[in-house]
C-alpha cells in the first residue's frame, strides 16, 4: 500500500477510548493547532495579484517553448477575464483554508519522542490504511508535511508556473496550444486549488521534523466515523521496565482493560501489539490476542 496511505495516529489513553467508543476520526481546525504547536502552523501571507500571476504565466510558456526549440517572443497570455478572476479567487482560496479539517499522522509507530511528546509515554498508537475509495469518497486530500523556518508566503503565480511546466515536461509531445486548453480546463483548476490546499496547510517550523508528519485534508473540520473502517493495528505502549509482561500491565491497568473490550467488542479483526523500550533504548513488541482476555 501506498505510504501515504498508512500512517500512525498517537494518542493518549483517555483519548483513545474515546475515539473507539465514538468510531471516531477527528480533522481539526487548523486554529487548533496554533494554541497547542506551532504559532506559524496555518497561517500564510498571501502574495498573488494579476501582474504576478501573468508574469508567472509568462515565464511557464517562455521554458515550455524553450524545451520545445519554439521562440519564446510570444508567450500566450490568460486572460483578461481570468485575470480579473484574480482578487476575487485569492479571498475564496483563503476562506477555504482556513475552513479546513486537518488530520495529522506520523510514519511510524515507534517513534520514542513522539510516545512522549504526545502520549506522555503511556499512550496507543493507531496503524491506519486509508483506501484510495474512501479518500475520493471524502475528498480528501495526503501529502507529507515540508519544514522550513522561511516565513510562509503563498504564492498561486509560483504553484502555477511550476504545475505548467511540470505539465509541460510531463507531455512534451502536447502543443504549446494543447498545454494552454488544458490550463483553461476545470481538472487544472481543481489540481490548482489543491496544490494550493496543501502548500499553504502542510508546512512546520524545523524543528518539528522529528514527526515525521502526513496530513489529510479535507475540507471542512468535521467527525468521521470510520475508525471501524481504516484501524488495522493497535500499538500499547507501556512505560520503561527491565522484564515488560504486557498482559499483566494491562489488567493492572483499569483503562486499559476498558480500551480492550472496546476492541473486542467492536475492533476484533484489529491486530494488537504490546510496546515497552528498555533501560538501553531497545524497543519490545509482542503482539497480545483478544482471545487471551475474553475467552
Amino acid at each position: 500500500m501506498n505510504t501515504l496511505l498508512r500512517n500512525y495516529k498517537y494518542r493518549t489513553r483517555e483519548a483513545a477510548l474515546l475515539d473507539l467508543l465514538d468510531n471516531s476520526v477527528f480533522f481539526a481546525k487548523p486554529t487548533q493547532f496554533h494554541s497547542n504547536n506551532d504559532k506559524l502552523e496555518g497561517e500564510f501571507v498571501m502574495e498573488t495579484n494579476a501582474s504576478t500571476l501573468s508574469n508567472s504565466f509568462d515565464e511557464a510558456t517562455n521554458i515550455l517553448a524553450k524545451n520545445r526549440g519554439l521562440s519564446t517572443g510570444n508567450s500566450m497570455k490568460p486572460s483578461i477575464e481570468f485575470v480579473e478572476m484574480v482578487d476575487v479567487e485569492n479571498m475564496k482560496y483563503i476562506k477555504q483554508a482556513k475552513e479546513l479539517g486537518v488530520f495529522s499522522a506520523s510514519t511510524t509507530y515507534d517513534n520514542q519522542a513522539m510516545w512522549s511528546h504526545y502520549c506522555k509515554n503511556e499512550g496507543l498508537c493507531f496503524e491506519l490504511e486509508w483506501d484510495q475509495k474512501l479518500v475520493e469518497e471524502r475528498h480528501l486530500l495526503i501529502s507529507k508535511v515540508k519544514y522550513s523556518n522561511k516565513p510562509q508566503v503563498t504564492n498561486r503565480d509560483v504553484i502555477l508556473k511550476n504545475m505548467l511546466v511540470e505539465l509541460g515536461n510531463k507531455h512534451p509531445e502536447w502543443s504549446m496550444n494543447e498545454i494552454y486548453n488544458f490550463f483553461l480546463s476545470a481538472e487544472f483548476r481543481k489540481q490548482l486549488v489543491h496544490e494550493f490546499i496543501i502548500n499553504c496547510s502542510c508546512i512546520k517550523r524545523e524543528c518539528w521534523s522529528y514527526e515525521d508528519e502526513i496530513r489529510l485534508l479535507s475540507p471542512k473540520s468535521q467527525n468521521f466515523n470510520i475508525l471501524n473502517k481504516i484501524l488495522k493495528s493497535v500499538y500499547m505502549f507501556i512505560p520503561q521496565f527491565s522484564s515488560p509482561n504486557f498482559r499483566e500491565e494491562i489488567i493492572k491497568s483499569r483503562l486499559l482493560r476498558i480500551i480492550w473490550m472496546q476492541l473486542a467488542c467492536k475492533y476484533p479483526n484489529v491486530n494488537i501489539y504490546g510496546l515497552s523500550y528498555d533501560k538501553y533504548g531497545k524497543l519490545n513488541k509482542e503482539e497480545i490476542f483478544l482471545r487471551e482476555f475474553t475467552d
